[in-house]
């Protein structure tokens, strides 16, 4: 082995988070290394990491990273000393817990949740395709569920979680597809998500012309803070996560706070829009059946040479199933 030394500009920043045990944590890229720093005694590591370390969150004394490629989630043990970190071995740690491509390859977004048992990450997709996932693993059971985009927002990707008073989730989307993949998403929008049914209960573009909610915090106060910003156009393909040509008009930077009224008023705009339209689907299905109806009178009049009445349309309605109305 023949090494060497060369002057650089320092590894990339992926992720710097707080641990569990009061230290500062985090990923670099090139070469991919997980570091730790301890603000008291000023002591650093850094460890060989089975990918790269994009995001990473905690629950108890466990740590979590979204890792890329492949949408990795891993689990190190803070308890346990470092351990070179291999494919379906249970001792490694950190451990491989889920391998979730092509629907996550690059994670942007992890939230232990607190329930204590959840862990949720999303991103976006493999290369060439559009639409990120979100994968939820349960600590207790030992089992994984991955959503794809389009049990979710179609052709959106996740960029960002924040848990909501009641165990549901806030999703931040984004139109960015994987590298090479074509931008098919106008804007990015907010939604909320059932964690027990993994449905949504009412989704919005908060922001207008925003591109991605890049970050969700909940403060202090009790609102919820919303990073928004605008990096893509639809009908771009994405190079190592940047769209080629101009980006898409719309704000480069935004910010705004969601109260629990704001959220409730966004849950009764979302029933209201169900409601009206089912109505719409209601009322297309009557005019349709009119028409319908009207045809089906005018074809038996067209058969007997005359104008049929309006009695005789009737029984060939009802012999075909149908009511006058």
């Amino acid at each position: 082995t023949l090494r060497f030394d060369y002057p650089s500009e320092g590894a990339h920043l992926m992720e710097v988070a707080a641990l569990p045990d009061g230290r500062i944590g985090g990923g670099a890229a090139f070469p991919m290394r997980f570091f730790t720093f301890d603000p008291a005694t000023g002591a650093s590591r850094h460890e060989d990491v089975f990918g790269q370390t994009n995001v990473l969150d905690y629950q108890g004394e466990r740590v979590f990273i979204g890792a890329y490629t492949e949408g990795m989630l891993l689990e190190l043990d803070m308890v346990r000393p470092w351990a070179a970190p291999r494919r379906n071995v249970p001792d490694s740690n950190p451990r491989v817990l889920a391998i979730c491509e092509p629907d996550i390859n690059r994670p942007h977004a992890i939230l232990a949740h607190p329930d204590g048992r959840t862990i949720v990450m999303g991103g976006t997709p493999g290369y060439g395709y559009t639409g990120g996932g979100l994968l939820f693993w349960d600590r207790a059971a030992n089992a994984s569920t991955l959503l794809k985009h389009t049990e979710l927002l179609a052709d959106h990707c996740v960029m960002s979680l924040a848990a909501l008073p009641g165990g549901n989730l806030l999703v931040g989307s984004g139109t960015r597809a994987g590298t090479g993949g074509q931008v098919r998403a106008k804007e990015a929008e907010l939604y909320e998500l059932d964690v027990a049914t993994k449905k949504i209960r009412w989704h919005a573009a908060l922001v207008p012309g925003a591109q991605e909610y890049s970050e969700l915090r909940a403060g202090p106060d009790g609102l919820i803070y919303v990073a928004a910003g605008s990096s893509c156009r639809p009908g771009a393909r994405h190079d190592r996560g940047r769209s080629r040509g101009e980006p898409r008009p719309g704000p480069a930077d935004a910010g705004v706070a969601l109260s629990p009224p704001d959220l409730d008023r966004h849950r009764g705009e979302h029933r209201r829009r169900r409601i009206n339209h089912h109505r719409g689907l209601a009322v297309r299905a009557r005019q349709s059946r009119r028409r319908l109806l009207r045809r089906r009178g005018e074809s038996a009049a067209d058969r007997s040479g005359a104008e049929a009445p309006p009695h005789h349309r009737a029984v060939r309605r009802g012999q075909d199933g149908c009511q006058l109305r």
